[in-house]
């Protein structure tokens, strides 16, 4: 990439000129068009409020066993654990009363206005998770004392902020940070006219668990900083308030979040309040180039009353002709994490199959199924649907890590419910494996499908690359099931075979 490469070539300069702090230049170019933030450091008491002695006790005490596992690591994973082990003892410390925090390493929710290249390590919304409810981000690496590393998470931090702005327009500064296994930085960026004016940083913080550590107190002033200090600010939408279905009004929208004109190809979601006759309602309004199929999905299921999916409420359009889907959303938990003890997520999986069920019923294949589902058992995300008799004129979307062998190989394949069956079970190895699937780190279509296929069709592969890291005896003997099910060429694919995996 060209911005490591620049990075790199300064890293002589940079490091005559480190004392008690650290100037970065982040130059990076993408499509042509050049971002440059010049840094300079950062006094934390300058941005954010003062830390409680108490607190960061308790939490140096939290945080000895994921900081001990973390620097036991050889990747960044565990890392990414104990940013979310923090944050959530940092909420229930601190109590601030809109916040929520949300792994969002690798589901992505509703909070990623961009696709893959936006998908932040951690993010924490106020209220409802989406990209207008963004008010902070962290980025985790192994190590920030790897130079490339740290400045990869320096460029990542500009380009999320970057990429976010278009969902929060009036935004004019973001407060974020990088996190490793031994030391964090706070950055605190600046932006006029949606380009970065200026980045200040703070040096690499040591981090440990000890109350103490400069580390600890930067993530603990930081997630305790109201909103508003981090740059967060709520404003009126561009959306009509009047609601618009089948050519009569149901209901005023309103507390809608920034709806600005989106960029050609891009997606917004926007939450809100629907006022009925029967009452206020939460909604969440979603605009995208493939709205119409989503609003098109979420009416046939509507119709028949499929549950476990979000509720089409209905559509308006704003002053730019865009339109937009109302819909209720699927109610989430205040800190989303995949992990679930296995007698949970034994039962989510076995709901998820037979939502996928239902759906291939009535024709439809959610086409997309990955980590989103772990956070309730739901399917939400419906702007990939395929409908089993619409006709295949474009190139079907997935989550590489996910999506099943045979519509790798072939992209315009279109979803079974084999297929379908099989991404649910790459999204409960996922969790058994607590995101320990070699496959996912492979950065191109064809590496990921021969380390998924290698790994799912040879015994020895499979013992040693897959089942070796499920932890718990059970799970491991479901993921055997499954793996002999979904690639036994002689045996039938359905809800029933596949549920009978997890049987004892």
């Amino acid at each position: 990439m060209a911005w490591r490469a620049s990075m790199e070539e300064r890293l002589a300069a940079v490091e005559k000129r480190r004392k008690t702090s650290i100037t970065l230049t982040v130059t990076y170019q993408e499509q042509g068009q050049e971002y440059l933030g010049k840094t300079e450091a950062l006094r934390l008491e300058d941005v954010i409020v003062p830390l409680d002695p108490g607190h960061l006790r308790h939490l140096a005490a939290a945080a000895v066993g994921p900081l001990q596992a973390a620097q036991r690591a050889t990747w960044e994973g565990p890392v990414q654990d104990m940013m979310l082990m923090l944050t959530s003892e940092i909420l229930s410390l601190t109590r601030l009363p809109s916040r929520r925090y949300l792994d969002t390493s690798q589901t992505g929710l509703l909070i990623l206005p961009a696709g893959r290249r936006a998908k932040p390590d951690l993010a924490g919304c106020e209220g409802d998770a989406c990209a207008s409810n963004v008010s902070i981000i962290m980025e985790a690496k192994k190590s920030l004392e790897s130079h490339t590393s740290d400045y990869e998470a320096a460029f990542q931090v500009v380009q999320r902020s970057l990429q976010l702005l278009s969902q929060q327009s009036s935004r004019t500064k973001w407060v974020f940070a990088s996190v490793g296994n031994r030391s964090a930085r706070v950055f605190h960026i600046q932006i006029a006219n949606k380009v970065v004016t200026r980045m200040a940083v703070t040096d690499r913080l040591p981090l440990s668990a000890s109350a103490d550590s400069p580390g600890l107190m930067a993530l603990l002033r930081l997630h305790s900083t109201p909103a508003d200090l981090l740059g967060w600010l709520p404003s009126t939408a561009a959306l009509p308030t009047d609601l618009q279905l089948g050519g009569q009004q149901v209901g005023q929208l309103h507390n809608l979040m920034p709806a600005d004109k989106p960029s050609t190809g891009s997606s917004q979601v926007v939450a809100g309040v629907v006022e009925t006759p029967q009452g206020s309602i939460n909604v969440y309004c979603k605009t995208s180039p493939s709205v119409e199929d989503e609003i098109s999905a979420l009416k046939v299921l509507q119709t028949h009353n499929i549950h476990g999916v979000a509720a089409f409420r209905g559509q308006t359009r704003d002053k730019h002709n865009r339109l937009w889907l109302i819909a209720t959303p699927v109610e989430r938990s205040t800190l989303h994490t995949s992990f679930l003890p296995p007698a949970d997520l034994r039962r989510l999986i076995l709901k998820v199959a037979t939502t996928v069920e239902t759906l291939a019923e009535v024709g439809l294949f959610h086409s997309d199924i990955s980590a989103n589902i772990l956070e309730t058992g739901d399917l939400i995300d419906f702007q990939t649907v395929w409908h089993a008799q619409a006709p295949l004129s474009a190139k079907l979307t997935f989550s590489l890590q996910y999506v099943a062998i045979a519509r790798l190989e072939y992209n315009m394949l279109p979803p079974t419910l084999r297929s379908e069956l099989e991404s649910v079970m790459y999204t409960f190895l996922y969790a058994a494996t607590k995101d320990l699937l070699h496959w996912k780190h492979d950065i191109s279509p064809v590496e990921a499908l021969n380390a998924k296929d290698r790994a799912m069709r040879l015994p020895d592969v499979f013992n040693s690359k897959v089942l070796a890291r499920v932890g718990d005896a059970g799970l491991r003997d479901v993921a055997r099931k499954l793996q002999s099910l979904i690639f036994c060429e002689s045996r039938a694919v359905d809800v029933r075979s596949f549920k009978s995996c997890f049987e004892a």
